[in-house]
């Protein structure tokens, strides 16, 4: 079975390396002829440079993968997967033009009766119009399978994943004899429905997500203000079975990385009035939480303009090189600082004009950046961050450890001791 993956971006990296690992035949489809240059003689990009093992994955088995920007070469494929990463903007709404032309020139290229899946991040109804589409043209089988991979383990993720939602218009799909063969070879179990109902699913984890994120912010403001200990209240509630232990249980900083508000939006569009101010409060609710976090360092700190603030982590969560609406983005967008800021993250980096524009100075060293900071402001929980002794604080004469995060909360007496003062959410 030839399987033809339209979309090389981080998505569909991750599934050529799952796939050819299962001895399946891959033919790699983009239209930009750099990648695929990049990708026959690196085997990896740098939408997977925190993707473990996948350059090592694709080597090892780079007999039976093909890299082109021939679109002609999907006529020799039997199932067609559409992985191109849905582009975030701005304002956390979708810009799907990529995945959508990509699509249309598979479409003129696919063979009839092949069978193609969409597996990147559309929004609802996206999936329906590309049907509409093809229909006027050739008869492809259409499914669909929006599909949310975490940046750093996204490998691992689908080697564990057991089981795919998929949607499709045609209800005899689910018996169609290639379709199963493949879901087979893999090894995944598959709940059949429509083409709207998969991607409601894969909206609804965002807006799952969003929830949690929002009561354990919430949670934390009301025992702030009623002085009670949050993570005893949190300790207690996570021994109840009614409650996953995996949860999101720590108060932060609002939403990080624009996914949560981009899954917010998709109800926030579609709903009565009376829900669209519920879902536009949430987003509000935790946009302040990062108001109120500089709102508290600047009143408590009357020096804060003239404070020598290193920010350790510039991305959204560990091991990813997106800075996209991550916290240090955010922070550094709202402070406007004029006294330059040291940066420092082992993955992410800001742009150049970033740099320029904010006055940042990110270097490479840690070292580097601890002797030119007298603050430390920890903004991602990168595990390098936790290996950080107190004597390297001590050494570069660190005064304040901002930590709302929590790495360092068992150290705050040691702290404490070392006149290093701590403070954490």
């Amino acid at each position: 079975m030839n399987i033809g993956i339209i979309g090389l971006s981080h998505q569909g990296l991750v599934y050529m390396s799952f796939l050819v690992k299962r001895k399946l035949k891959i033919i790699g489809i983009d239209s930009s002829k750099l990648l695929i240059e990049n990708l026959k003689k690196k085997y990896t990009s740098k939408d997977t440079l925190t993707e473990p093992s996948i350059q090592s994955t694709l080597q090892k088995h780079k007999k039976n993968i093909i890299f082109t920007n021939d679109f002609k070469k999907i006529k020799k494929c039997d199932f067609v997967l559409i992985t191109e990463d849905v582009k975030i903007l701005s304002d956390g709404t979708k810009d799907e033009n990529k995945v959508s032309t990509l699509i249309k020139k598979a479409i003129k290229n696919a063979k009839i009766n092949s069978n193609f899946i969409i597996l990147s991040q559309v929004r609802v109804g996206f999936a329906k119009k590309i049907v509409t589409y093809a229909k006027e043209r050739k008869k492809i089988n259409f499914l669909n399978s929006p599909d949310i991979l975490t940046i750093g383990q996204a490998l691992n993720d689908l080697d564990q994943k057991k089981t795919f939602i998929v949607g499709s218009e045609d209800k005899n799909l689910a018996n169609n004899k290639s379709i199963n063969e493949f879901f087979l070879k893999i090894k995944k179990k598959v709940i059949f429905t429509n083409l709207q109902t998969v991607e409601v699913a894969k909206e609804a984890v965002q807006l799952k997500l969003g929830l949690d994120v929002t009561f354990v912010n919430l949670l934390s403001d009301f025992c702030k203000y009623n002085n009670a200990y949050t993570q005893d209240v949190i300790d207690y509630m996570k021994l109840d079975i009614r409650f996953s232990k995996k949860g999101y249980w720590r108060p932060g900083l609002g939403f990080g990385g624009g996914h949560i508000e981009r899954g917010l939006k998709t109800f926030d569009k579609n709903l009565h009035t009376h829900y669209k101010d519920l879902i536009q409060g949430i987003i509000k609710f935790n946009e302040k939480r990062m108001d109120g976090f500089i709102n508290y360092l600047i009143s408590n700190f009357k020096n804060f303009n003239n404070m020598s603030i290193g920010i350790l982590g510039l991305s959204y969560k560990n091991n990813s090189e997106s800075v996209f609406r991550s916290y240090a983005t955010r922070f550094i967008q709202k402070i406007k600082k004029k006294n330059p800021i040291f940066a420092y993250d082992p993955v992410a980096k800001f742009t150049k004009n970033f740099q320029n524009i904010y006055n940042i100075n990110q270097v490479t060293k840690l070292n580097l950046f601890l002797e030119n900071s007298d603050t430390l402001l920890i903004l991602c929980d990168c595990d390098i961050f936790k290996k950080i002794k107190l004597q390297d604080l001590k050494k570069n004469n660190i005064k304040i450890v901002i930590d709302p995060f929590n790495i360092y909360k068992t150290m705050k007496d040691v702290f404490l001791k070392s006149n290093i003062k701590y403070i954490n959410l």
